[in-house]
């Protein structure tokens, strides 16, 4: 283990319960397993429930760069203990949901602003700034808390359903980021992640290194991530939360669909884990390009009306291996092409596209199933995005030798 890891491993592991039990994890995971009660209730297509994913993405549209900057400029720590309990409170207020479908939209709304302070640039703010040689391997300890979470969120969410019903589920899953995220975050996730706001006016050695966000904006490399990232979210924001809907699509029980989407977490883990580990060595592009490829295998092999479920089990692992790559790819090349004295900003900007092409995943397949009655018309639509968007990012060319010093006003 090295010695960056060692010193700073109560910090991972609350940065890592954060995105477990934060905004990209809860209620991302589950969505799939409450879809079955609550349109079976409700009488909604799943069209109709799927759009609730889209309208998630608004809150996170609204706030993500706002909350970028919050942290440049007092640091993750304070952002992230207000974010965990708001996020539970945003959970909390699904269980409210009634008939009109537009009540669930609000409380979707609502839930996306309330957890802002969860997104994953509050957690990977602080690694970026702790951790040098060992970065990639940090990132990946910390979001495989995304991993974690689809292991075991899915069929807790079944058994709490089975159990009490789809609303006290609701409240069920909501106590876990009060009573075990924000204890972890208000002990552990401590750290010099030197906000900006401290860094500008100190002797010439301490002037941090980068760009600020307006020069991101106008360098190609901003680009190149935003399309590369949206295309291949709009196909993780198609299979995430149709994934149980799907699997059930080809005769799968529930139950089992739920207890697959753990092999989802395994995935997840797998593939944050060891990309994390190859790109401190390997430059990460391409590393990227072959990674993010992989899901089309996954669309292949869930497409017929007949799907074994060997062919199941290794379709999910390989979408949670790209799923499990997909933000430490983008926490490490913002950090190194960038730099961190606009990083929250910058990483902001880039997840407010990211989002947006998750909603727009989400609603596409889900109506793809409702008119013609099959998700296998879009598959191999999301097949061709997948391998697409992770071609894009070999365009991103060497890392910068060096970071200009930054000497612009926050």
């Amino acid at each position: 283990m090295s010695t960056e890891i060692r010193r700073q491993w109560p910090v991972i592991a609350a940065a890592g319960t954060g995105v477990m039990l934060g905004i990209s994890s809860l209620p991302a995971f589950v969505l799939g397993v409450f879809a079955g009660p609550m349109t079976g209730e409700f009488g909604w297509s799943l069209g109709e429930y799927q759009i609730a994913a889209f309208v998630f993405t608004l809150g996170v549209l609204l706030c993500s760069a706002w909350i970028g900057g919050l942290c440049d400029r007092h640091g993750a720590r304070a952002v992230a203990l207000w974010g965990m309990p708001l996020a539970a409170v945003g959970v909390a207020g699904f269980s409210l949901v009634q008939a009109p479908v537009w009540t669930w939209y609000l409380a979707m709304l609502l839930s996306s602003i309330l957890a802002s302070g969860t997104l994953p640039g509050v957690w990977t703010r602080m690694i970026n700034a702790l951790f040098d040689r060992q970065r990639g391997l940090a990132l990946g300890l910390v979001l495989s808390g995304n991993g974690a979470f689809a292991i075991f969120g899915p069929p807790l969410a079944q058994w709490l359903i089975d159990a009490v019903g789809w609303r006290y589920a609701w409240l069920g899953l909501a106590l876990l980021p009060l009573l075990f995220g924000w204890p972890v975050i208000r002990l552990a996730f401590r750290g010099d992640d030197r906000p900006l706001s401290a860094l500008v006016g100190e002797a010439e050695a301490a002037v941090p290194r980068g760009i600020g966000h307006r020069e991101a904006l106008r360098n190609y490399r901003f680009w190149v991530m935003v399309a590369s990232f949206a295309v291949v979210t709009i196909g993780v924001g198609a299979m995430n939360p149709n994934l149980v809907p799907m699997l059930g699509s080809k005769g799968f029980a529930p139950t089992e669909a739920a207890a697959m989407m753990g092999m989802l977490g395994v995935g997840i883990a797998i593939g944050r884990l060891g990309i994390g580990f190859v790109i401190d060595r390997v430059w990460a592009p391409g590393v990227a390009a072959a990674a993010l490829s992989l899901p089309a295998i996954s669309a292949y092999l869930l497409t017929g009306t007949t799907v074994t479920r060997e062919e199941a089990i290794v379709a999910v692992l390989l979408l949670g291996f790209a799923q499990g790559a997909e933000y430490d790819f983008l926490a490490f090349l913002v950090a190194r092409y960038f730099g961190m004295v606009s990083y929250g900003r910058i990483y902001g900007m880039l997840v407010i596209p990211i989002a947006l092409a998750t909603g727009v995943g989400a609603v596409g397949m889900g109506y793809a199933r409702d008119m013609p009655g099959s998700f296998d018309g879009a598959l191999p639509i999301v097949a061709v995005l997948f391998v697409a968007g992770g071609l894009a990012l070999l365009t991103l060319g060497r890392y910068p030798e060096s970071l200009p010093e930054y000497r612009g006003k926050h």
